[in-house]
């Protein structure tokens, strides 16, 4: 990257003390950039490494109790389920509207699964590799999606499979769980063919990532989740706060993006 005024590394951000800290040099101190939210990487002037180093504490403990919160939510509705499922939270990556996954994943409770999407970054290999490493650090479940290849060099835990990908798949792939992504009721129907672990059923609810699209609403996807072939995670608008509205038959958690984001 091209170095100028304004212009900060991806890899290790550097921020400075002003001049009048100590004997007026400029003193830089380097942090790791998932310990630094993106709205802090420039500083105006004259303000303290410091308080960069408070404000960002305070975001990453909001982070930990936001991922706890929708966490417990999840748990509530897989232990009323009647069925077993590998997870019962699930983050899912998107760079659009979470663009640093490694921050939110170092706040995961153990167990959630990491839902890795994302499939026209061009480097993609590459993060497949970073956040799996990181999942396992943190006794995390890492699914890959769409691409069974990388999954297996990635050492994931998973395959997860869009809908877009459902009718190109001719069978189950071993020794991978594996979850699916439903919209309908005959989208359940046919992923009963690969004896999937889960099910992602969407949207439940309005997202603002699809204003106005139509969604299930919580009396039609229990419905449906009652009848679906393998445990169902809901998908779509969910919140630590409207989830205890999903709970029922075959309900085995959520999974989210925006509830992370505050989207």
């Amino acid at each position: 990257m091209a170095r100028g005024k304004g212009a900060f590394d991806l890899t290790c951000l550097m921020l400075f003390r002003n001049r009048r800290d100590g004997h007026g040099r400029r003193v830089f101190t380097r942090f790791p950039t998932g310990d630094i939210d993106p709205s802090a990487y420039f500083v105006q002037p004259g303000a303290r490494v410091r308080q960069v180093i408070i404000l960002n504490s305070t975001r990453h403990a909001d982070l930990h109790k936001r991922a706890s919160s929708l966490a417990a939510a999840a748990t509530a509705l897989n232990q009323t389920s009647g069925v077993k499922s590998p997870f019962a939270l699930a983050f899912l990556t998107d760079f659009s509207r979470a663009p640093d996954p490694a921050r939110i994943i170092d706040c995961l409770p153990a167990g959630t699964a990491v839902i890795f999407r994302d499939y026209e970054t061009p480097d993609r290999a590459e993060w497949a590799q970073r956040l799996a490493q990181q999942a396992r650090s943190r006794n995390l479940l890492f699914y890959v999606a769409g691409d069974e290849a990388l999954a297996r060099r990635c050492g994931a835990d998973g395959l997860h499979l869009p809908a877009f990908r459902v009718a190109e798949t001719a069978t189950r792939p071993a020794e991978l769980l594996l979850s699916v992504a439903c919209h309908s009721e005959n989208e359940l129907t046919a992923a009963a063919a690969f004896n999937p672990d889960s099910l992602f059923l969407s949207p439940v609810f309005a997202t603002s990532s699809h204003p106005g699209a139509p969604h299930l609403g919580a009396a039609r996807f229990r419905a449906l989740a009652r009848k679906a072939p393998a445990p169902v995670q809901a998908l779509g608008g969910v919140t630590a706060e409207n989830a205890p509205t999903l709970r029922g038959e075959n309900v085995a958690g959520f999974g989210a993006i925006g509830a992370f984001t505050h989207d």
